[in-house]
């Protein structure tokens, strides 16, 4: 961000305050995986898979300590950058949240409208506004995703546990992507087709011929697809 000598300053103290929350959290899980793996090791020898179950909850928990760890420090940065505070928040949290905060399709897809030579100025005001309504809807949707994938990484491991002890005891395993076990899957479904109106709406600013343009209707709804099968295949 190349912050200035005042920002510089400002951030200082949350800065240090952040390495050594940073270092205790990355201390802490070391320490926590160096005494869960032997035990993990015996309970994965013995087949014993409720063991194991808690013993990766065990293992997830101290890694969460590493991500409220950064977690906090964005917030604390963020406040003390005052103006360029939303610009740092945003930058950090695509980075330490790639798959949550990644370009929604739809984006795409207006980014690519937004250049097109033959627009006239009152369609660029259009779709400027509309790029300016979905941004905000995005960063809503993309703050409900984290928040979610926060809750719910951590009970990966027990439900992978539950799911090994269901087929050894011959039991119908749950599915693992079932939705009434997977409520990331569920909200990145929402996220994905939330776009679905804005898409018909920036459809609907262009004439015939830019539509054509653009490859018409079908092409502009195979790009959207090509788009969000990159989009959910990554998460």
């Amino acid at each position: 961000m190349q912050p200035t000598p005042a920002e510089e300053e400002a951030t200082a103290a949350v800065i240090a305050q952040y390495e050594v929350a940073l270092d205790q959290a990355l201390v802490a899980r070391s320490q926590r995986s160096k005494e869960v793996l032997p035990r993990l090791e015996a309970a994965m020898a013995a087949m014993d898979y409720e063991k194991m179950g808690d013993l990766q909850d065990q293992a997830m928990q101290a890694s969460g300590t590493v991500r409220d760890a950064n977690d906090s420090a964005i917030e604390a940065i963020a406040a003390a950058l005052g103006a360029r505070g939303p610009e740092f928040r945003k930058a950090a949290l695509e980075d330490g949240y790639a798959d949550v905060y990644r370009v929604h399709p739809v984006m795409v897809l207006m980014q690519q409208v937004r250049k097109m030579a033959s627009l006239a100025p009152e369609q660029v005001a259009q779709v400027d506004a509309l790029m300016r309504e979905f941004d905000g809807a995005c960063d809503a949707m993309n703050a409900k995703l984290a928040a979610v994938v926060r809750s719910e990484e951590p009970k990966a491991a027990k439900r992978r546990a539950r799911a090994m002890m269901e087929r050894k005891s011959g039991a119908a395993a749950s599915a693992p992507g079932a939705k009434e076990d997977d409520e990331i899957a569920k909200a990145r479904s929402e996220k994905e087709t939330m776009g679905n109106p804005y898409r018909e709406r920036l459809m609907a600013i262009l004439s015939p011929e830019q539509l054509a343009e653009l490859g018409g209707p079908g092409e502009a709804e195979a790009l959207q697809e090509r788009k969000a099968k990159e989009y959910g295949g990554k998460g």
